[in-house]
C-alpha cells in the first residue's frame, strides 16, 4: 500500500508506534465490517493481538510521500467464539480496496492517511502451524491418570470452533489415545494411559480429529512409585510449630524424572496429613515444594502446624500422585520463647568454653526430648554452632492446654 506518511526507519520507535496505531485501525474496521455483516459473534471485537504488523519495507519517495510494503499476519483464533482466519482475511481484502470502506475513515490515525493507489496483495491460502513448547509435568506413575498440560501456541488453528475433536495419544498404539480435559489455544491438557512397564513415551497430537497424528517431539517419562516399605527414614522427627523445617525423607527412586537442588527447582511436593482416602471434618492438608532430591531421598520444609501436633507425610515425585511415605511423619513443638540464666557469666575469652546453664520454666525443652542429641545446638550470633544438651529436672511445672502431659516438666539446656 502507499501511504502520504513520513518514512518508518525499520526497528525504530517510530515503526513500532506505527505497527500498533496500524494493527488497531485494521481491528477495528474488520469489527466494523463484520459486525455490519451480521457475522460477529455476539458482537466479540475482533483482537488487535490477532493482527501482527510483521515487516514494514520502504519503497521510492517522491515530494509528496512515501510508498511502503506492509505485511500483515493474521494469528489463530483465541477461542471458537471469535470469527475464523478465513473471515478476517477477505474481509481485510475486501477493506484496503473499498475507496470508502471503514479502514480509510478519518478518526483512524494511520489507516485514513493511505491514499488511493493502494494494491494490496492476499496470500492464497493460510497455512498456521502450531508450536508445542514443553510439557507441564515430565512424568507420572506407570497407573495413568497423571493430568499432563501440553503448552505451546496457535494449537486451536484447526478446530477452534470443534474441540470436540482435538485427541492426543501416548506413544504410537491407539489404546494410548486419549480426548482433552481442556483446550485452548496456548494449552491442552490430556490425563495419561496406563502402561505395563516404566519407560518413555512420544506425545502425538491430532488437532483436526483425523490421522496421521502430529509428532509434539515431547517425550513423558513413566515411573513407579516406590513401596512404602522403601521408606526408612525421616530426619529430623519434628520441628516448631512456625514451620520451615528442612525435613529429609529417605527412600530409593525418588528421583524418577531427575534430580536437582537448589537453586535448580522440580516438580516433587509433600503433603501434610490426611493419611486416609476420604476427606474427614477437621481435615487440614497442607502441602510443601522439595527444595533438593537425589538418588536417596528428597527434601521438604514442614508447613505451619495444622490440626494435629503428629502428622504423616506422604511425597509425590511429580507434584500431583501422593504415595504415603510408609509409617513416616514429624512432630511440632513449641519453641522456648524465654530462658533463665541459672548459672554461667556474660563474659568469656574469646577462645570459647564458656559453659551456660539456661533454665525454662514452662518445660518446652523438653516437648522434643527424643530428639537424638547430635541433633540439638546453641546458637552463638550467626555462625559460633555447639551442641547442647536437655537436663529435665521432673519439678512441677504449669500444665499447657492442648499438648502432650510430658511438656509439664521443667528442664534445663546446657
Amino acid at each position: 500500500m502507499r501511504a502520504s506518511i513520513d518514512e518508518v526507519p525499520h526497528g525504530s520507535p517510530a515503526q513500532a508506534a506505527f505497527s500498533a496505531e496500524l494493527s488497531s485501525d485494521i481491528a477495528g474496521a474488520v469489527t466494523h465490517t463484520l459486525a455490519a455483516q451480521g457475522k460477529l459473534l455476539d458482537g466479540q471485537p475482533v483482537a488487535v493481538e490477532r493482527l501482527r504488523v510483521v515487516r514494514i519495507d520502504s519503497g521510492h519517495s517522491s515530494s509528496a510521500n512515501v510508498s511502503i510494503h506492509v505485511q500483515l499476519e493474521v494469528l489463530p483464533a483465541a477461542s471458537a467464539r471469535a470469527p475464523s482466519i478465513a473471515i478476517v482475511a477477505a474481509t481485510l481484502e475486501d477493506l484496503v480496496l473499498l475507496p470508502r470502506g471503514p479502514l480509510f475513515d478519518a478518526s483512524r490515525v494511520v489507516s485514513s492517511r493511505i491514499d488511493r493507489r493502494r494494491a494490496p496483495t492476499v496470500r492464497e491460502g493460510f497455512s498456521v502451524f502450531p508450536v508445542f513448547a514443553r510439557l507441564s509435568i515430565r512424568g507420572g506413575p506407570t497407573e495413568g491418570g497423571t493430568l499432563v498440560g501440553l503448552v505451546g501456541d496457535g494449537m486451536d488453528a484447526f478446530n477452534y470452533d470443534n474441540q470436540a475433536a482435538i485427541r492426543c495419544r501416548w506413544g504410537v498404539e491407539d489404546k494410548g489415545e486419549v480426548a482433552p480435559e481442556l483446550f485452548s489455544a496456548t494449552l491442552i491438557q490430556c490425563r495419561t494411559t496406563p502402561v505395563l512397564m516404566p519407560g518413555i513415551r512420544r506425545l502425538y497430537v491430532s488437532l483436526n480429529g483425523i490421522a496421521p497424528f502430529q509428532d509434539t517431539g515431547l517425550d513423558f517419562i513413566d515411573y513407579r512409585d516406590p513401596p512404602a516399605v522403601n521408606f526408612y527414614q525421616i530426619e529430623p522427627t519434628g520441628g516448631p510449630t512456625a514451620g520451615g523445617t528442612p525435613v529429609t525423607i529417605r527412600a530409593q527412586g525418588l528421583d524418577a524424572i531427575g534430580g536437582y537442588v537448589p537453586p535448580a527447582t522440580g516438580d516433587a511436593r509433600c503433603r501434610w496429613g490426611r493419611p486416609w482416602m476420604v476427606e474427614i471434618e477437621g481435615d487440614v492438608i497442607q502441602y510443601t515444594d522439595a527444595v533438593a532430591v537425589d538418588g536417596g531421598g528428597l527434601v521438604c520444609p514442614t508447613p505451619a502446624i495444622g490440626a494435629n501436633w503428629d502428622e504423616l507425610v506422604a511425597v509425590a515425585i511429580n507434584g500431583q500422585q501422593f504415595i504415603m511415605a510408609g509409617s513416616l511423619g514429624v512432630r511440632f513443638y513449641r519453641q522456648p520463647r524465654t530462658l533463665e540464666l541459672v548459672s554461667g557469666r556474660l563474659r568469656g575469652p574469646s577462645s570459647g568454653g564458656t559453659r551456660w546453664e539456661l533454665y525454662d520454666h514452662r518445660g518446652w525443652l523438653l516437648n522434643f526430648a527424643h530428639t537424638k542429641e547430635r541433633l540439638r545446638y546453641c546458637r552463638w550470633g550467626q555462625s559460633g554452632v555447639t551442641v547442647a544438651g536437655v537436663d529435665p529436672t521432673h519439678r512441677p511445672g504449669p500444665p499447657i492446654d492442648g499438648y502432650p502431659p510430658r511438656s509439664t516438666d521443667d528442664a534445663e539446656l546446657v
